[in-house]
């Protein structure tokens, strides 16, 4: 059974970190609540049916009511749940009389987002075109970490792009930086690293306006992961460093621990083995502390880079296989296939040719699932598959598999 959410007065309270604070979105239309047209939704018993959700006598869409409301705060409530550690929004109360619903965990609120992703699309298309700005861009973050742990990175881009839209209409603030930012990151994990820069650069000469730190700190994270992408290694390690600095003063260690996390990738790629090494173990250990599954699978797979980087393939393999089984607990299958990707290159570089066969063969599925079939730069973890890999892929298509 799910959890029944009561509505509050001020909407869903903060369930995150203590050290992340509410993002409060801008005045907009919507916040006067205008009538439902077609009455409030309906309460219905939520209960499980195999892998799947069922509403008792309902489609799994009636969550979105007219408004999408229902929906929102449901999303809201599984994305806290996929990524505790990110901030919560400070939503406006639900429709009087509805009950948003609460995944009971991780593994139900994945379930939850597969069964009800192109819902949720038509329901922020819908609240677009009816003008309500702020849920639109709400939406849109809600979505964001499903996008990305099931490679849904197309998604992503246009979820972002409305969202952008609406926001551009509430006027400079928070909500447009955000929207803003998140558009740039789309962008740049699509490989449009122009518009993503195009976009970075916006948010954080908006953000630099309003003197927002944590906006800022942000956006240099991001326009870090674009240079990298875009082959200044140099450039993305300063940004990286600019939003440690940031995220120092701000006291947020379960940033910092990103930061570090992309320092050390960004040094593994310009040879700098003791400032990866370092920054590796300080990201480490903050994400242990914090209890982020996801922050510590990704920094065992800078951890497995770096390893193999200077000749310690076993140590690699290590790394990569715990990062891999973290990957895999979480279903975030967009890093799974990058990991898979780079354990392959281990096992044959041990001379375990068949092992780097399947690990390799696993990848590609997972790339053509989620439509990352065209080699760039920097093998997958830029997003797509290594060169490598790309020549495996073709042979595989020329045998008709």
């Amino acid at each position: 059974m799910w959890i029944t959410q009561r509505p509050s007065p001020v909407g869903i309270s903060r369930r995150r970190g203590s050290r992340c604070r509410p993002m409060t979105p801008g005045p907009g239309p919507e916040r006067r609540r205008p009538p439902n047209p077609q009455g409030c939704p309906e309460q219905h018993e939520i209960a499980l049916s195999g892998p799947s959700l069922r509403v008792a006598g309902q489609p799994t869409t009636h969550s979105q009511g007219s408004s999408g409301t229902d929906n929102l705060h449901t999303a809201h409530a599984a994305r806290g749940l996929l990524d505790p550690h990110t901030e919560a929004l400070d939503l406006p109360a639900p429709e009087p009389g509805s009950r948003p619903l609460v995944p009971p965990n991780a593994a139900t609120a994945l379930t939850w987002f597969d069964t009800e992703h192109q819902a949720l699309l038509a329901v922020q298309r819908t609240a677009f075109d009816r003008g309500w700005w702020n849920r639109t861009w709400q939406l849109a973050w809600t979505l964001t970490t499903f996008h990305y742990r099931r490679g849904r990175l197309h998604d992503d881009v246009s979820t972002w792009q409305l969202a952008a839209a609406a926001t551009d209409r509430l006027g400079p603030g928070p909500a447009a930086i955000t929207a803003r930012r998140h558009l740039g990151h789309a962008c740049a994990r699509t490989g449009r690293s122009t518009e993503a820069l195009n976009h970075l650069h916006r948010a954080l000469a908006n953000a630099d306006a309003l003197t927002d730190r944590p906006q800022q700190a942000h956006t240099h994270r991001m326009l870090a992961l674009t240079w990298w992408r875009q082959g200044d290694d140099h450039r993305a390690r300063d940004h990286a460093r600019a939003a440690l600095r940031l995220f120092y003063a701000l006291d947020d260690r379960p940033r910092q621990a990103d930061a570090e996390n992309q320092i050390a990738w960004y040094s593994t790629k310009l040879g700098d083995h003791d400032t990866a090494r370092a920054s590796c173990a300080r990201a480490l250990a903050l994400y242990r502390a914090g209890g982020d599954r996801d922050g510590e699978a990704s920094t065992l797979d800078t951890m497995g880079h770096l390893a193999g980087l200077t000749g310690d393939h076993t140590s690699a393999l290590e790394h990569y296989r715990d990062s891999l089984t973290l990957f895999q607990a979480l279903g975030h299958a967009y890093k799974e296939a990058n990991t898979l990707d780079r354990l392959g290159h281990t096992h044959a570089a041990l001379g375990h040719t068949e092992d780097a066969r399947l690990v390799w063969t696993r990848a590609i599925e997972l790339y053509r699932d989620q439509q990352r079939t065209t080699a760039t730069r920097g093998t997958a973890a830029v997003g797509r598959p290594s060169l490598t890999l790309s020549v495996v892929l073709e042979r595989s298509v020329c045998r008709g598999g």
